[in-house]
């Protein structure tokens, strides 16, 4: 009962097994601390003096914030005390009293600390309009769990959108993912949102040229026909700064080893692995040509 190696096998084995262990060890602090930190379940069998003890329980939800559903009720109200908690546990939102579910502004706080948490707010947050429009904006992945009139909003999507890229656009039903300015939102935070993007989105030339603008590689989840087009592929090029030249060393090159140090090149080139060079080069010669003739 009183050596130490024997009873954390024993507690970690049966937390309740702390019952039976020598007082010295049953008010060691670090020792109490370092066994709820590997399983929660240990915070119901601590002395009092330590289930009363706000610091100790604070320090408890920093390192498990499971333990919450074992603290005793009074503090399962404890702003702090939850949002410690849900820092280090998202599941941990589920032991705290309806009310507070409830209560918006304390809601937002642990939307900001966890997304997932939003889940277990009340069902008339998740259907309020204001309370959810500021949600995404915390943590655009919060749409999830709203309501599905919430999801299907044009508003919520946007700002869901603008705020998490195609973290939340993935989230978004299909018709909001059909929506060009929903996409765009999400586009500007993360260009590679596109493939989150419907099928005709994905195919239209000012949704595609749009992300390319902000990050060549969103070429990838273009449609088959702009994917292997040469003015959307020099535009990828362009907004990359890779040359056609870097791009045939690329294709000359055996060892993969060598091909890896040729960043960004590495990551573009599979991309328009079938497409001819030489019509690159037509294609850069025309777009020179013709923008030479609008100067004159």
């Amino acid at each position: 009962r009183g050596d130490y190696d024997i009873v954390d096998a024993a507690v970690a084995n049966e937390p309740k097994a702390l019952r039976f262990a020598a007082p010295a060890i049953r008010l060691d602090r670090k020792f109490l601390l370092n066994a709820i930190a590997r399983d929660a379940r240990v915070l119901k069998f601590v002395a009092a003096k330590f289930r009363d003890d706000r610091e100790f329980l604070l320090e408890a939800m920093r390192l498990n914030g499971a333990a919450l559903a074992f603290a005793p009720e009074d503090f399962q109200s404890d702003h702090e005390l939850v949002l410690e908690a849900v820092r280090s546990s998202d599941a941990a939102i589920k032991s705290v009293p309806q009310r507070m579910r409830a209560d918006s502004a304390f809601m937002l706080q642990v939307t900001a600390r966890s997304a997932v948490a939003f889940r277990w707010a009340s069902a008339s947050l998740r259907g309020d309009r204001d309370f959810v429009l500021h949600a995404v904006a915390v943590d655009g992945r919060v749409v999830e769990f709203a309501s599905d009139a919430m999801r299907a909003d044009r508003a919520v999507g946007t700002e869901a959108a603008r705020c998490s890229g195609g973290a939340a656009l993935r989230l978004l039903p299909t018709e909001l993912r059909a929506d060009v300015d929903v996409v765009k939102a999400a586009l500007e935070q993360d260009a590679l949102a596109l493939e989150y993007a419907s099928d005709d989105l994905r195919a239209d030339a000012d949704i595609v040229s749009f992300a390319l603008k902000q990050n060549g590689l969103a070429l990838r989840f273009a449609a088959q026909r702009l994917r292997t087009d040469c003015s959307f592929i020099l535009k990828a090029m362009a907004q990359l700064g890779i040359t056609v030249e870097e791009l045939d060393d690329f294709r000359r090159t055996v060892l993969d080893s060598d091909r890896q140090a040729m960043s960004p090149v590495c990551e573009f080139a599979p991309l328009i692995e079938g497409v001819d060079l030489a019509k690159l080069v037509d294609e850069m010669e025309r777009t020179r040509s013709l923008l030479s003739l609008g100067q004159r």
